[in-house]
């Protein structure tokens, strides 16, 4: 017979004796699971208050008698307390737990769950499994009323979309075939529930710097192990898809593809990586230290945010992979006993753990040593913030990037040789016009399109924008006068403007859409005088109408008559300059001619016109002016 039913945290007033002077007490401490917020006690009459911190219980009770106490989610616990002002402590058992699963199972492989009962009162209940998120198990089925449930993990295929890249593969939240399961026990009126996590590999940044313990894939035919660390047993193994080893100790391998191609890879823990990295770099260091990534789970844990924390917060907020025995920040709690949940008193961790806390140097760069040279390319990847920042449909940002042109903006390798265009055609070419990397760094010839990447419109640890914190502050066009636009206006803009304005001594006015929208660029065919106009009075910013990553704008009702009015102009202005091309929209390098004359100032006027698809939204009124010159030129 149930004496009571779920009791609140608030103070519970005595119903004999008085409170505090004969009490006894009685503390118990749970593991992951169950919910200490809502117990039942029997008898509720020996029950005089109840506390808890985190996953830890405090009753005081009437002394005396036998005392019967159940947290959801929990075995009964029992215990007499016969003297007063005795404190008695247990470690409760969660009613059920599930073996088996973990973070990196592998691909296509099969995974058998196990329900082990915490007493004799579950093994009466019975088990129902449901798919919460990620892939479906395969072939999956459940046994035993319910205590045994198998599947099998999604194929590499599948988790890649059908693109493998050469080396070291990134796998984020979304593509490393996590499966989030929940079984629900049940027995007569009573429930209990959890969750499990099967994961076909841990996540991977694509950087040679590895954790110990994390299995890597890589991408390429043949591979091989050249050299391994001292004391390693490590064996590689080649699949259809992918080749796999697991660095189960620390230090640098040396691998080799099938046609002779190199790469150096370093393995390490997380809590055995120096943290000196402000000894090199001082400016880097103290960007980060500012940055709101690294104080982000301190200021978490102490405000009681969304009811996911901590669970969400510790797999991207903190360093290290949960599950793994990487020397990570939530591998330092298990280690240490200690519990992270909404409670819990930032100070009150392991200093060893609150050390790992956050996303500093590691949480991008990985744990060991500077990668080689030649990998130093791989930290410009999509994949290290794809690593936290692509988990659907809370972070859309990687897959709204991949519908957008600039993941394959490098993709012609004509692209990445020619400086003129991988300056704003690659990251790495971008970020050194920007003078944000001391030398040009472009991904090898055998590697597939890197794209734009987030590391040229976000800096972690360089110089950012006040308004819009980790939006990298960039270099513009002087001519363009953004002093004369709002606040609003500027805010956001700074890193499209930098690739989409032309120079202002450059022979062909490529990507002007910034120049447009400023009412800047343009020339008097007959003087050589700039033209001049005004912005939008309703300009806000390119990210305004350019929503999401994937930077598209919402089409015009209307086809745009100024795009084919400056086509026919262009026409008749090639035709006129004879070494240009009339078949082709002009942009930098395709065709050149000189703005020393004032045919040639209006084919600059009308190429403006014509390399800006988005004109007549840019800049309508400049637009046209641009062209009434260049046709009143021409004729």
């Amino acid at each position: 017979m149930r004496a009571m039913g779920w009791l609140s945290l608030a103070l519970l007033a005595g119903c004999s004796g008085k409170a505090g002077q004969d009490s006894a007490w009685l503390e118990i401490s749970y593991p992951e699971g169950v919910n200490p917020s809502q117990l039942e006690a029997e008898p509720a009459s020996r029950v005089r208050s109840v506390r808890h911190t985190g996953r830890t219980l405090m009753l005081e009770l009437v002394p005396g008698a036998p005392v019967r106490v159940r947290a959801e989610g929990a075995c009964p616990t029992e215990v007499a307390l016969p003297r007063p002002k005795q404190v008695e402590r247990r470690t409760g058992r969660a009613l059920f737990s599930v073996r088996g699963g973990g973070a990196q199972v592998g691909f296509d492989a099969p995974v058998t769950l196990t329900v082990e009962p915490g007493c004799e009162e579950a093994r009466a209940g019975t088990i129902a499994w449901r798919h919460v998120a990620g892939p479906k198990l395969r072939d999956a089925e459940s046994a035993e009323r319910g205590f045994t449930y198998r599947g099998r993990t999604l194929a590499a295929e599948s988790a890649l979309g059908g693109s493998t890249p050469w080396g070291l593969v990134p796998f984020s939240p979304r593509t490393r075939g996590e499966t989030v399961l929940e079984a629900t026990w049940t027995s007569g009126d009573r429930v209990a529930r959890r969750r499990v996590r099967v994961s076909a590999t841990a996540r991977s940044r694509g950087i040679p710097n590895v954790a110990v313990g994390t299995r890597v894939f890589l991408g390429g035919e043949g591979w091989k192990l050249a050299s391994s660390p001292p004391g390693s047993k490590a064996t590689l193994a080649n699949d259809r898809i992918l080749a796999s080893f697991l660095p189960e100790v620390s230090g640098v391998w040396k691998l080799e593809d099938g046609e002779g191609r190199t790469l150096t890879l370093s393995s390490g823990r997380y809590d055995e990586t120096p943290l000196d990295c402000q000894r090199c770099h001082a400016a880097a260091t103290e960007a980060s230290t500012a940055s709101p990534m690294t104080t982000v789970l301190a200021r978490l844990a102490s405000t009681e945010p969304d009811p996911d924390y901590p669970a969400c917060a510790i797999a991207c907020h903190a360093v290290g992979e949960p599950g793994i025995d990487d020397g990570g920040f939530e591998h330092l709690l298990r280690d240490h006993g200690a519990v992270l949940d909404r409670h819990t008193q930032w100070a009150d961790l392991p200093r060893a753990a609150r050390r790992l806390g956050g996303v500093g140097c590691f949480a991008c760069h990985g744990p060991g040593t500077i990668p080689a040279e030649e990998s130093s390319w791989t930290v410009l990847r999509v994949g290290v913030c794809a690593h936290c920042h692509d988990a659907p449909p809370k972070y859309p940002h990687v897959t709204q990037w991949q519908r957008s042109r600039m993941a394959t903006s490098d993709r012609d390798p004509q692209v990445r040789e020619r400086a003129e265009c991988a300056r704003c055609h690659t990251t790495a070419g971008f970020l050194s016009e920007q003078g944000a990397l001391a030398d040009f760094r472009p991904a090898p010839a055998h590697v597939q399109a890197v794209g734009i990447t987030c590391q040229a419109c976000h800096a972690a640890h360089g110089e950012t924008e006040a308004e819009t914190p980790l939006l990298r502050r960039v270099r513009t066009p002087a001519y363009l006068g953004l002093d004369r636009l709002t606040p609003e206006a500027r805010r956001g803009s700074g890193p499209c403007i930098a690739c989409h304005s032309p120079d202002a001594d450059g022979a062909v006015p490529w990507a002007p859409s910034a120049a447009l929208w400023h009412g800047r660029g343009g020339l008097d065919p007959a003087t050589g005088d700039p033209i001049e106009g005004k912005p939008p009075a309703d300009a806000k910013g390119c990210v305004t109408c350019h929503l999401g990553h994937d930077f598209r704008a919402p089409k015009s009702p209307r086809p745009s008559e100024l795009t084919r009015r400056a086509e026919a102009l262009w026409v008749r202005a090639a035709l006129r300059l004879r070494h240009a091309s009339p078949g082709t929209t002009p942009h930098a390098g395709d065709v050149a001619w000189t703005a020393a004359t004032p045919l040639g100032r209006a084919a600059y006027d009308v190429a403006l016109v014509l390399g800006d698809r988005g004109a007549h939204a840019h800049g309508a009124a400049y637009a046209t002016e641009l062209l009434d010159r260049a046709e009143a030129a021409l004729k």
